[in-house]
Order: C-alpha cells, then sequence, then structure tokens
C-alpha cells in the first residue's frame, strides 16, 4: 500500500503546502469516489479506496501524524518509551499554562485563554519550523532523530493544550 505521500503524489517532507493536498486530495476523490462506479463490486472498491485517501488526507494535514509518517519512513519508532523524555523546565512551563487555563476557566477568562491559546500556537509554530528544517532535505536513513523527536513530543502538548483552549472557547461561544 502506498504512503499518504505517494498517494496524492506529493514528496515525503514535513513542510508539505496544505492547499496542494486540498488540491490533489479533490482530484483523487474525483477518480475513486464511489458514485463513479455502476458495477458494485467496483463501487465497493472505490469506496474502500476513498476511506483510504481520506485517512491519508487527515494524516497529513495533522503535523503531529505526518511527523510520525517521516519516522516511519526512516525506520524511527515513535510514541510511548521511543521518545525521550520532555525537560523538566518544559514540562514546568506547560504545567504552569495548564494551571492558568483552568483558572482561566473556572473565572470565564476569555482574554486570558486566548492569550495562552496564542502563546502555545507560537511555540507550535516553532516546533513544526524545527521539524520542517530538521526533515527537509534529508534522505530518511540520516535523519537526526534525536532532536526531531523532541520537538514531536512538544507538538503532542501543544495540540493538546490547544485543543482543550479551544474547547473552552467553543463551550462558552455555544452557551
Amino acid at each position: 500500500m502506498p504512503t499518504p505521500f505517494a498517494l496524492f503524489g506529493l514528496p515525503a517532507t514535513f513542510a508539505l503546502d496544505l492547499k496542494v493536498l486540498e488540491r490533489a486530495q479533490r482530484e483523487l476523490g474525483k477518480t475513486i469516489h464511489p458514485d463513479t462506479a455502476s458495477d458494485p463490486a467496483e463501487r465497493r472498491a472505490l469506496a474502500e479506496q476513498s476511506t483510504v485517501a481520506n485517512e491519508g488526507y487527515r494524516a497529513l494535514r495533522d503535523p503531529v501524524t505526518r511527523a510520525e509518517l517521516l519516522f516511519q519512513l526512516a525506520g524511527v519508532a515513535t510514541g510511548d518509551g521511543h521518545e525521550p523524555k520532555p525537560t523538566a523546565a518544559f514540562l514546568m512551563d506547560m504545567l504552569e499554562k495548564r494551571e492558568a487555563l483552568a483558572e482561566a476557566r473556572t473565572s470565564k477568562d476569555r482574554a486570558t485563554v486566548e492569550a495562552l491559546a496564542a502563546e502555545i500556537r507560537t511555540q507550535r509554530n516553532a516546533a513544526e519550523a524545527a521539524l520542517s528544517a530538521l526533515f527537509s532535505g534529508v534522505v530518511p536513513s540520516q535523519l537526526d532523530a534525536q532532536p526531531a523527536l523532541v520537538h514531536l513530543g512538544s507538538l503532542r502538548y501543544y495540540r493538546r493544550f490547544l485543543e482543550e483552549a479551544t474547547a473552552t472557547l467553543d463551550e462558552w461561544d455555544d452557551a
């Protein structure tokens, strides 16, 4: 089975142009849409291909999953037990931000939630830029995995924080 990168005809790199990915997904979607087939067996096959394409698209859109795919191509295991532990300073910073988010949520302080989210987005963008640089132009077997794995771990923390902050803001907007 081809990688999501190959499926969409894209280079296996962290720095993907998401507009190009969307265009490739739309074009592929036109050719594998189940409604284009009249034969039930062909329709089922196209439905399966469409599912694989949709999963690949979601994987490539998400920076964490995209990095995991690149590590997999490089033969580097990711996840618990395979990635370096975050530094104490990083963990303390995240703990302080989570506590501030919890306090802001309790006091319904929208400005603080938005400010914290903006700060984490800036840190996430820096981690993504660092990953992009580390993966740029590197043959998978020559990847310096340790620093890249550190940034991947940071992205996981940032994603969870931003999901929580966004959920809080959405909850307030729906109330």
